[in-house]
């Protein structure tokens, strides 16, 4: 149900620029400081994916991908994660891995979810190195890196990522592949 347009969600997106109609879709989509409004946080979204806007990839991306406001469709969100990577944005990235470490909208392929995520690290570190911590620990097939996995889900606890707590505690409650 879509809601009338607040001061904080703008009925007109012309005069917007990319990166505001980014942030206030994300408000819509939230409810942060405006009435939650997914249909209206996908409108926003699309508006900077058409406009070229990497971010608008990005999040439009994540809505085909989870299908938030809009069917959900494994190929468009590909599409637009690749559109956003190329253009040098770390949330892109990252959901380009992902889509490759999960099989989504691509053929499952760990080392191309393990390249996009370093790239991504490079662009972006605590977030980045969390996603690429998480991609190594969940193939235990490849034992050689799990301390790899280790040492960046400590880096991005340094940093304040509090799911890399949650992560990095079951990989000492395994003991499997580190030291308890």
């Amino acid at each position: 149900m879509a809601t009338e347009p607040t001061p904080e969600c703008p009925a007109s997106l012309e005069d917007e620029p990319c990166d505001t109609r980014v942030q206030l879709g994300l408000q819509c989509l939230r409810g942060e400081d405006t009435p939650k409004d997914v249909a209206r946080a996908v409108q926003l979204f699309r508006a900077a994916s058409d406009d070229g806007h990497a971010d608008g990839h990005a999040q439009l991306g994540i809505c085909f991908r989870k299908g938030l406001g809009v069917d959900r469709d494994a190929k468009e969100a590909v599409r637009l994660f690749r559109l956003s990577s190329a253009a040098g944005c770390n949330a892109g990235t990252v959901q380009l891995g992902l889509c490759y470490l999960d099989g989504l909208g691509v053929p499952k392929d760990w080392q191309e979810a393990a390249r996009l995520f370093q790239l991504a690290a490079a662009l972006a570190p605590p977030m980045a190195r969390f996603s690429w911590a998480c991609a190594i620990a969940r193939a235990r097939e490849w034992r050689r890196v799990f301390d790899r996995a280790v040492r960046l889900f400590r880096q991005a606890v340094a940093r304040g990522n509090k799911d890399a707590h949650v992560e990095l505690g079951k990989c000492y409650m395994g003991g499997s592949w580190c030291a308890r």
